[in-house]
């Protein structure tokens, strides 16, 4: 028996209880899920594949910054395709450009696993009985 691969991605994380595991109603973890899931309904989410996006990056630190302004910022440099991951803003399960790994749902800014859209912000989730 043991744990199916695709209920591991979600490990740790504060959607254990509705996704599989064992969070129990009212703790702190199902409040802040509660919580994250209630923003989370405010945006549009559309399916999509995941890609790897260019990211600045600051000479002698290699800290990663998004922000196009930094574009004529001789302290930082465009590296294309140089966030190769992200994470689910639910369960922090992974995103990258392995085809296991590659889709999901996005508001443009934030991407949410197949998984957890389905139980939380699909036409069909009950986000209520976490």
């Amino acid at each position: 028996a043991g744990l199916e691969l695709q209920d591991a991605r979600v490990g740790e994380g504060v959607a254990k209880g509705v996704l599989g595991g064992d969070v129990q109603g009212g703790g702190p973890a199902n409040l802040f899920l509660r919580m994250q899931i209630d923003q989370l309904r405010k945006f549009a989410w559309h399916k999509r594949e995941w890609k790897a996006l260019d990211v600045f990056r600051q000479d002698g630190t290699g800290l990663a910054s998004f922000d196009p302004a930094l574009r004529d910022d001789p302290e930082f440099k465009v590296v294309s395709g140089g966030w190769p991951k992200d994470w689910c803003a639910i369960c922090n399960w992974e995103f990258n450009e392995d085809p296991e790994h590659s889709i999901g749902y996005t508001n443009g800014r934030l991407w949410i696993c197949s998984k957890c859209y389905g139980a939380f912000l699909g036409p069909d989730a009950k986000p209520e009985s976490v």
